[in-house]
């Protein structure tokens, strides 16, 4: 009998301990946190849509949830279908960017400029979905100078419960995270 045999070391899933071990995870990290930013309810559909639906010439003739009522009148509910979708998957996919930067931090498996360059596409991808959440979310900058509330601003990564209760911070402090981002 091999007992060694009978706890396997699973195929299908990898821990985060081994998840930047080879050049392959790495790269296939970072591909995930653009899988993330291209999901339907962000920059795969719902965000686009919405941008339109929010633009002078649109005309929401039917008033259901599903035509987006809760963006065109610019008053959603907690549980709108806007504000339920594309905050969720904008801070799913601001929260794969920074866990993808954090484990960056350590691994030993990608580095020099390929490294910097991984690093820099995932604070791209940050920085479009904070902007996409002031967007939506936050007062224009020039309302106040950037001092009217923003949105959360998370820069650590998320891997356990208990860590989402965030306050709002200023419109001027995310637009200095995406200008620090987008410098990187």
């Amino acid at each position: 009998c091999q007992k060694d045999l009978l706890t396997p070391v699973p195929q299908t899933s990898i821990s985060d301990a081994s998840s930047f071990s080879s050049p392959t995870r790495v790269k296939s990290q970072l591909l995930s946190v653009y899988g993330a930013m291209k999901g339907g309810s962000f920059y795969g559909g719902r965000f686009l849509i919405y941008g339109d639906i929010r633009a002078e010439n649109f005309i929401n003739e039917s008033s259901n949830l599903v035509t987006g009522t809760d963006v065109w009148t610019q008053n959603p509910t907690n549980s709108a279908t806007a504000v339920v979708g594309l905050w969720s998957q904008a801070y799913f996919t601001i929260n794969s960017a920074n866990v993808f930067i954090d484990g960056m931090a350590t691994q030993t498996a990608v580095t020099g400029a390929t490294a910097t360059g991984y690093i820099a596409e995932a604070r791209v991808v940050r920085a479009l979905s904070y902007l996409a959440l002031l967007q939506y979310y936050a007062r224009p900058y020039a309302d106040g100078a950037g001092a009217k509330p923003g949105v959360p601003l998370r820069l650590t990564g998320i891997k356990g419960t208990g860590f989402s209760d965030l306050a709002r911070s200023s419109v001027a402090d995310v637009y200095k995270q995406i200008l620090a981002d987008l410098d990187y």
